[in-house]
């Protein structure tokens, strides 16, 4: 059998067991502010051609059942960008697992929060830190998981993150 993301563990008997480990926080990140502009305004235009088109010819035609198609893709690929958190792995994903990133828990030693969206996270193990964006109410939401599963990370607030 094949498990996502499972632990194994010995039982009282010594006989091994699959336990499947918990998510302690799964949200939704935000796209850049730059690129998140530009995406969903594509999004919005092919959605808007696609209803010009059926108003005016006042039937489907290709071209409307094309932009449709499209919108819904870009629709399905825009809201699958998440933040999985568990007590070991930190895993970004964005547009449902065309690009992943993941990193130990163990490694992460600080969190820097900015009063917008922008979050800097600060790996031993890298020397340029992982820069993600989140609202503010699962930003809100990030703060109290690492808080329970890492209570050794530093968190800090800053006026604006310095971004290169």
């Amino acid at each position: 059998m094949c498990y996502d993301k499972c632990v194994v563990s010995l039982d009282e008997a010594g006989e091994c067991q699959i336990v499947k480990a918990e998510l302690a926080l799964k949200v939704r990140l935000s796209l850049e502010p730059a690129f998140q502009i530009i995406y969903w305004s594509i999004c919005w235009l092919t959605f808007f051609i696609s209803l010009i088109d059926i108003l005016e010819g006042q039937h489907f035609s290709g071209i409307s059942i094309f932009m449709s198609v499209t919108c819904l893709i870009l629709l399905y690929f825009g809201f699958g960008s998440t933040l999985k958190l568990s007590k070991d792995s930190f895993e970004l994903t964005y547009f449902r697992g065309f690009k992943k990133k993941s990193y130990s828990m163990f490694l992460l030693s600080k969190l820097v929060l900015s009063e917008q969206r922008t979050i800097q996270a600060e790996f031993a193990d890298s020397a340029e830190p992982l820069v993600f964006y989140l609202n503010q109410k699962n930003k809100k939401k990030l703060v109290t998981a690492i808080q329970q599963l890492a209570p050794a990370v530093l968190i800090e607030t800053a006026e604006a993150i310095n971004q290169v």
